[in-house]
């Protein structure tokens, strides 16, 4: 029934559609209605419980509706008639009255294959015990919701039961035994006790969908994926919510799955419906949420240095001057191979040996993401300093009118050639020296300008690392999604950078940290002149550390004065490597200390470089691997990722 709510037409065959379903005649029959008395009340009564408009008396309706209603008028009749048991004529209007009656009378209590056992504030519901002598406990909302899915018992708001009752949210074997046992498996309830179970079930099934979006869609807390939720305008529709459709696209980025694995992990019902709702969220994340996080518009230039510029940073490169400090890079995204030979030429890279993108990474001082351009073609043509030059000649996002003189642009050696065409508009550029082929190392000034740079560039690389713990970027590419890689890239980075804590989160120590870098600037390293006497280096001179020339005043070193040795987390990471890697075969690590000079330490570190007689292993050539097995005994079994990185992808 779905009458048409617009003003009824009182003139018959005045309108070329019925007043009841609002369709065209066309060709059909068009009856008065007022001709049929008992059909014109049955309708006119149920038109009146639904919209509380009474029909015009020339109403006019089509042959369709005229045969549904009559045939369930018959049907109620008939039905009336029978529970009489006679056969009478009967007035429409009283039976209608009397039908209504019934179904109130019907729908009072209704019997539900459910357990619902009675509460009491003095008797354990499970038990029967008294509270007086017995720990009691009122039941949570999950321990609730945990018992009528899984064992179809329904426990009222505010029962309570005896504590020992309950194990980690969830009735004890027995307790539920005994439920089963005491009351009936059918239970007669009110409709207002079914909808309130109706309502509980829904707010349920919500949380739980949420619960399972948020741990598979990404690594963030449930509040960050909810705020994410209410930055985009989407409308709900009957196949999936807002937070199923970002969920769905954010996992699919999290995990990398195929569009068949989130059927099933969000239960849709086919693999074309899981691609419509990602291509709605993705181009809802790329309007509405995007804008506002990423690219050179979305903050300005006097945000980026007050918020977002390390003091450190302005103290080494800038001498304390409020400039942009901006951190280049470009990063790789693995794709397939195409069978389109002229993309699979530009695509190749000669220096990875395979296929990839180079999307363009430029993030502030603290690891924020002003912006991600790209991705581009990886070929000869596009390196990074061709790349850089593209986005400075085409004012990529408007970057020359965000930008003013004496900014300073962080980049490592492969910028090399677009060095002279950013000092041409005023820009101020830092790199790492280049080694010249005449010296086999940089002299103290040289090796401590690139330290200078490393301290601070190391933070873009961190910023590609998070990117790639994202198993989408982190595998190869189907060919058939790189038309959205930017997209993706762009909601990712917009992402990292609004929900995401900075790489450094103690900047307190910064100015101590970048004013004895400048004091020992131009140091002379008093370690190096005692290196290069030859007579010192002699064996002779060096004799083996062991129990009994134990050095008691060596320095002991906090974790925090590592970092500041190391400038970060890198390093310390890698140290257990490192140490695996010089112990002999008995276990020992040699180290030796000068008789000449105590405080004089060496030890023996890895060499490898590209000529093979440079090279010296440490593994003898008697005790290569025999099993796999033994692959255990070299490896290193902690992980250098963040301890999130794990989350939801080791699950599914």
């Amino acid at each position: 029934f779905t009458p048409n709510t617009s003003e009824i037409h009182t003139t018959p065959f005045e309108t070329d559609r019925c007043d009841l379903c609002d369709k065209l005649y066309n060709n059909k029959r068009r009856l008065p209605l007022k001709n049929s008395p008992n059909l014109f009340n049955f309708i006119g009564n149920l038109y009146y419980s639904l919209f509380q408009k009474r029909l015009s008396d020339d109403i006019v309706i089509c042959a369709a509706c005229y045969t549904r209603h009559s045939k369930t008028l018959k049907i109620t009749n008939d039905t009336r008639m029978a529970s009489h048991g006679t056969v009478e004529p009967m007035d429409y209007e009283n039976a209608v009255d009397t039908t209504r009656s019934e179904a109130k009378v019907d729908v009072l209590t209704q019997n539900v294959p459910i357990t619902i056992p009675p509460y009491s504030n003095k008797y354990c519901c499970i038990c029967n015990a008294k509270f007086s002598t017995q720990r009691v406990i009122t039941l949570s909302d999950d321990v609730r919701m945990n018992t009528f899915k899984f064992y179809l018992i329904y426990l009222r708001y505010t029962s309570r039961c005896c504590r020992s009752h309950l194990e980690n949210n969830y009735m004890k074997s027995y307790a539920i035994d005994a439920l089963n046992r005491n009351y009936p498996e059918a239970s007669f309830v009110t409709y207002e006790l079914l909808s309130t179970m109706i309502k509980e079930i829904q707010i349920e099934l919500k949380r739980t969908s949420q619960s399972l979006i948020t741990k598979y869609s990404s690594v963030w807390k449930k509040d960050q994926f909810r705020d994410l939720c209410t930055q985009v305008t989407m409308c709900n529709t009957d196949n999936r919510s807002i937070e199923m459709a970002i969920g769905c696209s954010l996992t699919k980025l999290r995990l990398g799955v195929s569009n068949k694995v989130l059927k099933t992990l969000f239960s849709f019902s086919s693999d074309r419906l899981v691609a419509q709702i990602n291509d709605r969220a993705y181009k809802t994340l790329l309007k509405f949420f995007v804008p506002q996080h990423l690219g050179f518009q979305h903050k300005s230039r006097n945000d980026i240095i007050n918020n977002h510029t390390r003091s450190s940073a302005k103290n080494l490169l800038a001498n304390r001057e409020d400039v942009a400090i901006l951190i280049l890079d470009g990063t790789y995204i693995y794709c397939q191979k195409s069978a389109n030979n002229v993309l699979q030429r530009r695509l190749f890279s000669l220096h990875k040996n395979r296929p990839l993108l180079k999307p363009m990474i430029i993030c502030a001082a603290d690891r924020y993401i002003i912006s991600a351009i790209g991705p581009y073609l990886s070929d000869w043509y596009n390196n990074d300093a061709a790349i850089t030059k593209h986005i400075l000649l085409n004012n990529k996002e408007e970057v020359q009118d965000w930008l003013v003189e004496k900014d300073i642009m962080i980049v490592d050696r492969g910028f090399r050639d677009c060095l002279d065409l950013v000092n041409s508009f005023g820009y101020t550029t830092f790199m790492l020296l280049f080694l010249p082929k005449s010296k086999k190392q940089f002299s103290t000034s040289e090796a401590n300008n690139n330290r200078f740079v490393t301290a601070l560039r190391w933070v873009v690389e961190s910023v590609n690392g998070r990117i790639k713990t994202l198993k989408f970027f982190e595998h190869v590419v189907q060919n058939s999604s790189l038309l959205y890689v930017h997209g993706y890239l762009s909601i990712v980075s917009a992402i990292v950078s609004a929900y995401r804590s900075t790489f450094i989160n103690d900047t307190s120590n910064d100015d101590y940290l970048s004013k004895a870098f400048l004091e020992k600037r131009n140091k002379q390293n008093e370690l190096e002149a005692k290196l290069n006497d030859e007579e010192r280096n002699k064996s002779e001179h060096w004799k083996k550390i062991n129990a009994d020339d134990c050095i008691t005043d060596f320095p002991k070193l906090t974790e925090a004065d590592l970092k500041d040795f190391t400038l970060g987390v890198l390093q310390l990471k890698q140290a257990r490597s490192y140490a695996l890697e010089h112990i002999s075969e008995d276990g020992q690590y040699e180290i030796h200390v000068c008789k000449q000079q105590q405080n004089l330490l060496r030890a023996n570190l890895q060499r490898i470089t590209r000529h093979g007689k440079h090279k010296y292993l440490n593994q003898r050539s008697s005790s290569y691997m025999k099993l796999c097995e033994d692959a255990i005994e070299v490896s290193d079994l902690s992980s250098d990722k963040e301890d999130d990185d794990a989350i939801s992808y080791s699950s599914a």
